[in-house]
């Protein structure tokens, strides 16, 4: 559910490992431990999370398929392939799954939050606002659910309450890279500069390779003159993904701000095979 030079809202999975005492090494043991007792929807869940674990999401979703076989009110089975469902794309078939875990476990938190990020993806807003709030009354400290409720509120303009979820996000988790990059977005859109370089600098020192964090600190660098340091940012999170649009747009109009026109035109001639939308700005800010 996904990047731009604004809010990053991306699926924040937390995937439901069942413990169960001495199983804790992955695939082998679990399939060991189906080679003794096949029917068991208990070793076909855990199997599914450590496939996923693997990426290896296909098989994943056999386990989880038939661990709902054996025991269809399996609630982590449907918990964990609407998970994967999710991360395929696979958005009304992974609600269906986090709708049935509900049914079967009301006050599953975790539940709430992912079928929030699901309809959010589908544009139902306030629908995942509810679960979200939902989530967030049974376990105030699901961080999860604070920054996914604090993306809808700022894309709303309710910066304040939007700020108040994020700073509550890390204060429970304060090395969330996300939360520190969103905040810092909503900050810079208020005048916050300062703090908003603070917060994405946070983000970077947690996740190096964040290109979003690269981009939005490299705007904010950008807008006091620093131009250089801006261009270090834009070329990481192009290094990091190169049909990043909004970098390639930012690096354009940085080089264009230095008076560096040359540069501007070629990173126009490479952002108008990825994004032609912005490559018209971009060359009306060169042409004009």
């Amino acid at each position: 559910m996904a990047g731009s030079s604004g809010l990053l809202l991306s699926i924040l999975i937390i995937i439901t490992w069942l413990q169960v005492g001495y199983w804790q090494n992955g695939v082998t043991l679990f399939e060991h431990s189906l080679e003794v007792t096949a029917s068991n929807s208990l070793s076909q869940c855990n199997l599914g999370v450590a496939l996923a674990d693997q990426g290896k999401t296909r098989e994943a979703i056999v386990h989880y398929t038939e661990a709902l076989r054996i025991k269809p009110d399996h609630v982590e089975a449907h918990y964990n392939l609407g998970v994967t469902l999710a991360q395929q794309g696979e958005n009304q078939e992974a609600i269906a799954h986090f709708t049935k875990a509900l049914e079967i476990r009301p006050d599953y938190a975790n539940a709430h939050n992912n079928l929030g990020l699901a309809l959010a993806d589908q544009g139902k807003t306030q629908e995942a606002v509810a679960h979200y709030a939902e989530a967030l009354r049974i376990d105030p400290n699901n961080a999860y659910a604070h920054n996914n409720l604090g993306l809808i509120l700022a894309q709303q303009g309710k910066n304040q309450e939007a700020i108040a979820h994020y700073t509550e996000a890390l204060r429970i988790e304060p090395d969330y890279a996300e939360v520190h990059n969103n905040l810092g977005v909503t900050l810079a859109q208020q005048g916050g500069n300062q703090e908003a370089i603070a917060h994405f600098t946070k983000a970077l020192e947690i996740k190096p390779d964040y290109p979003e964090a690269h981009n939005n600190l490299g705007i904010a660098l950008a807008q006091q003159g620093r131009n250089r340091e801006a261009n270090g940012h834009f070329a990481q999170a192009l290094r990091i993904m190169p049909n990043y649009a909004e970098a390639r747009f930012s690096l354009g109009l940085a080089y264009l701000m230095m008076g560096n026109r040359s540069s501007a035109l070629e990173e126009y001639e490479t952002l108008k095979t990825i994004n032609p939308g912005l490559a018209s700005i971009l060359h009306r800010r060169i042409f004009k």
